[in-house]
């Protein structure tokens, strides 16, 4: 029995050091962007809209909870109801 429990806690432990490790991917031709050129989860429509202007597109709310886009030059940001979800730069 005890040496059932030692063998699962070290399976355990070798499982979870497992997900300590990550890996960085690189590709060729990727810029990396700097953070201040495209807003940042949490902000407001309001707040976007007073610091980069006007949306070129903008796609109206769809589903529940109610998610919706702008569209910008260099990235899309992506609205869950009035607050900023995720932006994602164009290539």
């Amino acid at each position: 029995m005890l040496r059932k429990s030692i063998s699962a806690a070290v399976l355990l432990l070798a499982f979870a050091s497992v997900g300590a490790f990550a890996d960085t991917l690189i590709v060729d031709g990727i810029q990396q962007q700097d953070a201040s050129s495209h807003p940042d989860r949490g902000l407001t429509k309001a707040s976007v809209a007073s610091s980069w202007g006007e949306p070129a597109n903008q796609i109206q709310a769809v589903g529940e909870p109610p998610i919706s886009s702008w569209e910008y030059d260099t990235f899309v940001v992506y609205f869950e109801s009035d607050y900023v979800l995720h932006t994602v730069v164009k290539r």
